[in-house]
């Protein structure tokens, strides 16, 4: 199982939200603008927003079907949701020839900057998928499901919540991996990474986004970037990652491309696919090298190779370097190539064609 887990939603003021508000004025007066705050906040999961080319879906755990084209309204979840599965379940089934079973979900929250909203929701979010291991132990007649969380921004800290229930739910629920991007890091949960819910655990940064460590809102303290003391030494793996030899912003890490040129920049060369795109090929291509208390530097760019001469193959590059004793990254010391037809179709249409 793999279940991508959205961040904070904003409330980016535009027509339709002022319309909102002038409407639920005329009709309840001033009254309860925290129904109104929530209602905006739901309405941009789908439609025509800029969280419409993430992976993001309605409240709760939703599974992604295998439908041609992800219909909001119909599934309750992205096209983006679709775009991403389609890369993790091709991914997975086809890592060494072995067919095995994978299944993709979104989970929706609230998505307020507010902590004591993530921790109301990373109870749902533990509930839901000890109920949804149940139902797939039952179905399939599994032993053991192995479950992957893919959480962007604040999603991380959804995740991370779900150690204060563990104990109280006793569900006996296990992550094999939680692998956030871009999540702050932050006093209230920082200590949970060292918890045995998590078995790995994965950071995934980079040095141009800002937004990880903006948030003094919803924290006792400032945001950082990176996990420190026992976590940094002894659990969590650091991935800084570039594109390019770029860094990233918040958005090229979660969202597709078509979101726009201020928040995903077309000149990437990956473009439009995001970085959480690449992370099946990275964990399964790096495993060695990605263990407890490890900070790598992992560069990603796309190229044009003439093997064999009469039909040029263009890949997608992954390179993977160490950092050394004293903090600084080495030249590559591993790397792989993806061939464009790796990918699947539906995110392959999407590649410009290389030149």
């Amino acid at each position: 199982m793999n279940v991508f887990v959205h961040g904070t939603i904003l409330p980016v003021p535009s027509f339709g939200a002022f319309k909102n508000v002038v409407s639920h004025v005329a009709k309840n007066g001033v009254n309860n603008f925290e129904k109104l705050y929530q209602e905006c906040l739901d309405e941009r999961r789908g439609g025509k927003s800029l969280y419409s080319y993430q992976p993001i879906g309605k409240k709760g755990l939703i599974k992604i079907e295998n439908y041609a084209a992800a219909d909001y309204e119909a599934c309750g979840y992205t096209h983006s949701s679709k775009l991403l599965s389609d890369i993790f379940t091709k991914a997975i089934t086809s890592q060494d020839g072995m067919q095995e079973s994978c299944s993709c979900y979104v989970f929706g929250w609230d998505g307020r900057l507010e902590h004591a909203n993530r921790v109301e929701w990373a109870k749902r979010l533990y509930q839901e998928l000890s109920d949804e291991i149940k139902k797939v132990r039952q179905h399939c007649g599994a032993d053991e499901v192995e479950l992957d969380i893919f959480a962007h921004s604040h999603g991380g800290n959804v995740a991370l919540n779900m150690v204060r229930f563990h104990k109280e739910l006793s569900e006996k629920l296990s992550i094999n991996r939680l692998v956030m991007l871009g999540t702050p890091v932050q006093v209230e949960t920082e200590k949970y990474v060292l918890d045995p819910l998590f078995k790995s655990v994965y950071l995934v940064y980079s040095q141009g986004d800002a937004i990880q460590v903006l948030d003094s809102i919803s924290t006792t303290k400032l945001s950082k970037r990176r996990f420190e003391g026992k976590a940094e030494k002894n659990k969590v793996i650091h991935i800084e990652v570039e594109v390019d030899q770029k860094s990233l912003t918040h958005s090229e890490l979660w969202s597709y491309g078509m979101v726009g040129k201020i928040l995903y920049r077309k000149n990437l060369s990956i473009y439009p696919l995001p970085v959480v795109a690449f992370m099946p090929e990275i964990l399964k291509s790096f495993h060695q090298e990605l263990v407890p208390g490890a900070t790598v530097q992992i560069g990603i760019s796309r190229t044009m190779f003439e093997y064999p001469k009469a039909q040029p193959k263009d890949i997608i590059v992954l390179g993977l370097r160490k950092q050394d004793s004293k903090g600084i990254f080495a030249m590559c010391s591993t790397s792989t190539m993806i061939p464009l037809q790796y990918f699947p179709e539906s995110n392959r249409a999407l590649l410009p064609t290389r030149a």
